[in-house]
């Protein structure tokens, strides 16, 4: 984990000799994944950066938290990734496999924790499952057909479901973005997050940019209205 001062890398051990400081140059570490936290003070700082323009532009809290949110939740997936990866791989050798991944697809698709990129992920993945099933269902058709009876059944039976599982991938990619989705994190998280950025490295000048509301109007004269209507 790199230090934001001095840009030194610290591992584990180097961050526990040195009780959460850089081994450099001495600055405290805020965020550390070892100790539970959900990412690195890089992360953060990187954050801050880019939502400021290199704090050259004010931000709100709320608009930090969504900046923060998108981040979050950008880097979420490779997890799921990985369980794709390998229900794919089991799909294509075993049939138990094959119905594993489409279970576990159809649920992460329909997950409110995952956003559309991991839910086109999964999509995809059943459009493709559709397909070796369908290409499945011609390979044993060929294979058995000395028996025609069980060949048309096979193939009746393959082409069926991978047209199927197709037509649901391609279903739930027109609809993806109108499943609606959990926020990864609570604003009083980044509340906490934020104060313990301060205590360490001093207030953040671009942010909690003063909000300006506009004056209530009581009343319009109609003269006003006919005016804008022309």
């Amino acid at each position: 984990m790199k230090c934001i001062q001095c840009d030194t890398d610290n591992n584990l051990k180097e961050r526990t000799a040195s009780q959460g400081r850089c081994k450099n140059c001495g600055h405290p570490f805020v965020f550390d994944p070892k100790a539970g936290s959900r990412f690195t003070d890089g992360f953060f700082n990187n954050t801050l950066k880019a939502i400021s323009a290199e704090n050259t532009l004010y931000f709100t809290p709320k608009q930090f938290f969504y900046a923060l949110e998108r981040r979050l939740v950008r880097k979420s997936p490779a997890s799921t990734g990985g369980l794709l990866a390998l229900c794919i791989i089991l799909s294509l050798f075993w049939g138990i496999g094959r119905i594993i991944f489409i279970m576990v697809a159809v649920v992460e698709i329909i997950s409110r924790k995952h956003g559309p990129q991991t839910r086109r992920f999964y999509a995809r993945g059943l459009q493709v499952c559709g397909g070796l099933i369908a290409l499945g269902g011609i390979f044993f058709c060929i294979l058995l057909s000395e028996i025609p009876s069980v060949a048309a059944f096979i193939f009746l039976v393959g082409i069926g479901a991978g047209l199927l599982l197709f037509y649901l991938g391609k279903n739930q990619l027109e609809r993806i973005f109108y499943i609606p989705q959990s926020l990864y994190i609570r604003p009083s998280e980044v509340e906490r997050w934020v104060h313990s950025w301060t205590q360490v490295n001093g207030a953040i000048g671009s942010y909690r940019l003063p909000t300006r509301r506009m004056p209530r109007l009581q009343s319009v004269p109609i003269s006003l209205l006919i005016a804008l209507t022309e």
